[in-house]
């Protein structure tokens, strides 16, 4: 389970391409492309280095004039999925 304590960060055996804005991930792992829509890639963007999900939602809040709560209520299922993509990972 994820909080705002914990700290994410890129996969960094992934390779990344930018089409028309938008970060598109390649996993040889999994064999799959992912394409990040443009709230996903600037979350990609913000995990340059590793963050605590916590500053992800502050950063996200000052960009797109959303409530901490509500931002964190729709991040924590959309980094979950992200771990389990093996996208990004916990430390």
């Amino acid at each position: 389970m994820i909080t705002a304590p914990t700290i994410i960060e890129r996969n960094p055996d992934l390779h990344k391409s930018e089409i028309d804005g938008k970060v598109v991930l390649m996993s040889m792992t999994n064999g799959s492309y992912y394409g990040l829509n443009p709230t996903g890639s600037k979350i990609w963007e913000l995990l340059e280095s590793p963050r605590s999900i916590k500053e992800v939602v502050e950063k996200l809040t000052e960009l797109y004039n959303i409530s901490f709560d509500d931002c964190k209520k729709d991040l924590l299922p959309y980094l979950q999925e992200l771990i389990s993509e093996k996208l990004i990972k916990t430390n």
